[in-house]
């Protein structure tokens, strides 16, 4: 299904991660040799540039990024076989507050208007003997404090499958979604309960996994780890349509190297330029 993507703003570094949360930014962040660098554009003459050098997390990598609405970097770092690392920063780049996660496996994070970092995990953390309950999903604020967890017996509740491994979470209005595996269903939910869930796994066929999720239009978006995009109509089990990105002149664009999503609609990354559909 062909859909027109028009160009946002043309760059010069392939982005880790991007994000637009901000209402008036563009944010991604690069790595050079020794230092990470978030680069907020302001217009597309105008940007201002956060270095974190990679000697303050002592060789660990970046496994998350995005902005909060108070205008607050929340990353996080790993390294194999150590603790994730949550750092909080300013937007002159000081250290707000710092933390770790002591959770296994985990497969995706999303930050909410509350500047709550919530994260699903995978099979070796939800059947690990060291998580009896089977917790799937945490909320954590931003000092560090554990607020909430969600374990499979609230699925259960309303007879849909099992969680086994935690795709991508995302908000949309008052509740949050959770893409999650065996196959590919999707769970509606909140602080206290689980709301609906659409059992999507025999019905859809995609290339690669689901590492992306996005809500637009009465439809589930999907970006996978292989970097295709599909849409899936969220009011009947339907099949899941491939999205073939092109421009305003109707010429397809080319290898998508990243898909994001936000409240304000659907990113693309492609050959040094950034593509969206506003909501």
């Amino acid at each position: 299904m062909k859909t027109v993507f028009n160009k946002l703003l043309s760059i010069h570094e392939r982005p880790i991660f991007m994000d637009f949360t901000s209402s008036n930014l563009i944010s991604y962040i690069v790595e050079h040799e020794d230092e990470y660098v978030i680069i907020n554009h302001l217009t597309h003459y105008e940007k201002k540039e956060v270095s974190i050098k990679k000697e303050e997390i002592n060789g660990y990598s970046i496994r998350f990024f995005q902005m909060t609405k108070k205008g607050l970097y929340v990353l996080v770092f790993a390294k194999p076989g150590k603790e994730k690392i949550v750092r909080v920063y300013n937007s002159k780049g000081e250290v707000n507050s710092a933390f770790t996660l002591d959770v296994n496996d985990i497969t995706c994070y999303y930050v909410d208007d509350n500047d709550h970092l919530w994260f699903g995990v995978g099979d070796t953390e939800i059947y690990s003997d060291e998580n009896p309950d089977g917790s799937v999903i945490y909320c954590y604020n931003l000092i560090g404090k554990q607020i909430y967890k969600m374990g499979n017996k609230f699925v259960y509740q309303i007879d849909s499958p099992s969680i086994d491994e935690c795709y991508a979470l995302t908000k949309h209005g008052n509740e949050y979604f959770l893409a999650y595996y065996s196959g590919l269903n999707i769970l509606a939910y909140d602080s206290n309960e689980v709301k609906k869930a659409w059992v999507l796994e025999g019905t859809v066929e995609m290339k690669g996994t689901c590492d992306a999720l996005g809500i637009y239009e009465e439809c589930f978006w999907i970006g996978t780890e292989k970097n295709h995009l599909y849409c899936i109509p969220s009011g009947i089990r339907g099949e899941a349509h491939e999205i073939i990105p092109v421009d305003n002149t109707g010429k397809k664009i080319g290898t998508v190297e990243k898909v994001t999503f936000s409240e304000k609609g659907i990113y693309l990354y492609s050959n040094h330029n950034i593509y969206h559909i506003e909501k």
